[in-house]
């Protein structure tokens, strides 16, 4: 949704107590670097599941009111 890079998401998580908790890391957690957040980014993007994960979040987004348009990949992100 905000478009972060690895590098950037890593920042965040290090930086945002909101991006935490949204993650389930506490405080005391040690957050993955940004080599690991593009292993899981690209395993999850080659991953036939991928709707199944984006579908949780979609309803209660939409429940929200955030508009979900369709997606188009690039560089494993969904923009």
């Amino acid at each position: 949704m905000n478009g972060l890079s690895d590098e950037q998401l890593q920042d965040m998580l290090l930086d945002r107590t909101s991006f935490k908790q949204f993650a389930s890391l506490r405080s005391k957690d040690q957050v993955p670097d940004q080599k690991t957040l593009w292993k899981y980014r690209n395993m999850l993007s080659q991953s036939v599941r991928i709707d199944e994960v984006v579908g949780v979040f979609k309803d209660p987004l939409a429940d929200h009111g955030y508009r979900w348009p369709t997606g188009t990949l690039v560089e494993s992100s969904v923009v």
